[in-house]
């Protein structure tokens, strides 16, 4: 069983509610440390916005002769790393993820201007909300089958476990 899910359903009624109750509870959390990376990359390309650029991607990619798919022991003999050709302007220097990203460690307020300035991140948490509102209301446990037993888990310091079942003890993230 989970230890910090409440038997008592606190989850908000209405829908607005739900979604801002998600965001207090990233907002509310209390994180020991909060950390910023930064993709130097993001310097050097022609795009500036953190969502829409080719920024934060991994710039390889892996090819597979079809031969070697259908027998794994020869896989790896067939398997060559191929350069996205989106990066194919930068020094690979550049695309060396041991220099291309670096954290800093900032304080709560900053770590959070940063992420909700993003626009995914904001959508993230508020479908966040309206998913939880819905399973909570309205859906059985996948494994007991339990109705009106999901208690809102979530938060960032229960990743992956955003809505808990009080019966069974199963996590939905």
């Amino acid at each position: 069983m989970i230890a910090n899910v409440q038997k008592k359903n606190d989850f908000p009624k209405d829908m607005e509610s739900a979604i801002r109750h998600v965001f207090n509870a990233e907002l509310l959390d209390q994180r020991e440390s909060c950390y910023l990376d930064t993709d130097h990359l993001l310097e050097k390309c022609q795009y500036k916005n953190k969502t829409d650029s080719i920024a934060w991607f991994n710039p390889y990619w892996v090819q597979c002769d079809k031969y070697a798919k259908q027998h794994s022991k020869l896989l790896h003999r067939k398997m060559r790393m191929k350069l996205r050709p989106e990066y194919a302007s930068f020094n690979k220097e550049d695309l060396d993820p041991f220099k291309r990203f670096t954290s800093r460690k900032v304080t709560q307020e900053e770590y959070y201007f940063d992420i909700f300035n993003i626009e995914g991140i904001i959508l993230g948490t508020a479908y966040e909300g309206i998913v939880a509102f819905h399973a909570i209301y309205n859906e059985a446990c996948l494994s007991c089958k339990m109705r009106k037993s999901f208690r809102w888990n979530g938060g960032s310091g229960s990743s992956w476990k955003d809505i808990a079942c009080i019966y069974c003890g199963s996590t939905y993230g």
